[in-house]
């Protein structure tokens, strides 16, 4: 299959295909009468995001709870449900470094870093670019197990999934085409399942249930305990999708899958039946990456709503129960949506982070972040992940180590530091220490 690992247009790429409208594939090709009908540029469909309310109105409530000392960060985006709403960090001063520890192989250009540290039991949990597991000590970063999950019938590295942490084990998605249960004391296997492909996304579990999505755009359901698979459900297949998938949702009843397709789907976890289904597929069907419909960013459910967004220009807040669409908004991401009280943030592919009103998808506020590294220049694109909201605060992470901090309410810039290293993967924070996840391989625990 062929995977983009770039969240972004090429620049050479779009100077190509605008050039072609000038050139001559054939002789003679000049000389004939132009078609008939309006032409509109691809740029033109592009629309620039704004504010649909005024941040002055009276009637607008922005209801951010207050931020809360989360002991872990157990699963992908936090909880089973991808909402941590807002989390703290220190004393809410300036964060300093207070460890940082070699997690193994980082990024190169064939195998770049895809999973998430995920913290709990008073540990932080990572898995390298060359499938190796490690357990740190939260507080100092000591090393205190490594377990090697390569597939024994393997000897080419490949992607890897994610962790997830839930009743004193943890679980490993690999690109492998297995799930495996580990002893979270000392990395034993406890178990290892092979699956119908590989996974990009990292594991859900709830209720003794491991929910996985795999690179065929399945959905599958493993018995937490012993690794069985319990059922299937076999989404349309798609050869070309961003880097990395969307973890599933969960709750008592459903479990939500999104896959490359564009397709989001609501299964009945104990089953796997189809509860309801929609599709966030790009209409236009525009060629590279202006054609993807990829979900990569993780669905979040949100009380009585799942908000969920596409690569292919749409935005979704869908009643939680029966699918039904409560709003739409044309805009696109890879990243997950950030959830908090009656706001939702969601960071762009064009360097905007948006606030947006849960109930009705009304635009709060739009805030542009740094597009180039010599921005007079204008050369080095930067790519950026997040957002994350700590102590009332979006946090957002850039190439070259930046880190912006938005005010959460109006989105002006606070503050901006800088993590030493480009961090491709949005960070996480648990018992009030914000770790970051370098593509060097270098964790980094802040306070």
């Amino acid at each position: 299959m062929k995977y983009f690992s770039s969240l972004l247009f090429s620049p050479l790429l779009l100077v190509f295909c605008l050039s072609m409208s000038a050139c001559s594939l054939f002789d003679g090709d000049a000389e004939k009468a132009p078609l008939t009908g309006e032409r509109i540029s691809i740029l033109d469909l592009q629309k620039e995001l704004s504010p649909t309310v005024a941040t002055e109105n009276e009637n607008l409530n922005i209801d951010i709870p207050p931020a809360i000392n989360n002991a872990d960060w157990p699963q992908s985006s936090g909880y089973p449900n991808h909402m941590m709403q807002n989390v703290t960090v220190g004393t809410g001063g300036t964060v300093e470094r207070i460890w940082r520890s070699s997690i193994g192989k980082g990024s190169s250009d064939r195998i770049p870093l895809n999973a998430k540290p995920v913290a709990a039991a008073g540990k932080v949990f990572t898995l390298d670019s060359r499938s190796h597991v490690r357990a740190f000590h939260n507080q100092t970063g000591k090393l205190i197990w490594e377990q090697d999950v390569e597939s024994p019938r393997e000897d080419e590295p490949v992607i890897g999934g994610g962790l997830a942490y839930s009743g004193g084990v943890l679980f490993i998605t690999s690109g492998y085409d297995e799930v495996l249960a580990l002893n979270p004391e000392d990395g034993q296997i406890y178990w290892r399942t092979k699956i119908t492909a590989g996974s990009r996304a990292a594991p859900t579990i709830l209720n003794g249930r491991v929910f996985v999505t795999a690179l065929n755009n399945h959905a599958i359901a493993l018995d937490a305990a012993n690794g069985k698979i319990l059922w299937e459900y076999e989404g349309i297949r798609e050869t070309t999708a961003l880097l990395g998938a969307a973890s599933p949702a969960a709750n008592e009843q459903i479990a939500i899958a999104a896959f490359s397709t564009g397709d989001i789907v609501a299964l009945r976890v104990e089953n796997g039946s189809v509860a309801w289904e929609d599709s966030l597929s790009n209409a236009l069907r525009l060629g590279g990456m202006a054609g993807l419909s990829d979900i990569r960013g993780n669905p979040v459910i949100a009380g009585d709503r799942v908000i969920a967004i596409s690569y292919g220009n749409k935005m979704v807040a869908l009643d939680k129960n029966t699918g039904a669409r409560l709003w739409q908004r044309e805009i696109s991401s890879s990243e997950t949506p950030w959830v908090s009280g009656n706001l939702v943030y969601v960071l762009t592919p064009d360097f905007k982070v948006v606030a947006m009103d849960i109930t009705s998808g009304d635009i709060i506020w739009v805030s542009e972040l740094t597009k180039y590294e010599k921005p007079d220049s204008r050369k080095g694109i930067i790519s950026w992940a997040g957002p994350l909201m700590v102590n009332t605060k979006l946090l957002i992470s850039g190439t070259g180590g930046r880190m912006v901090e938005l005010d959460a309410t109006t989105g002006k810039e606070i503050n901006r530091w800088n993590a030493g290293d480009t961090a491709s993967l949005a960070p996480i924070v648990a018992g009030g220490t914000l770790y970051v996840l370098t593509d060097n391989g270098t964790l980094s625990a802040y306070r």
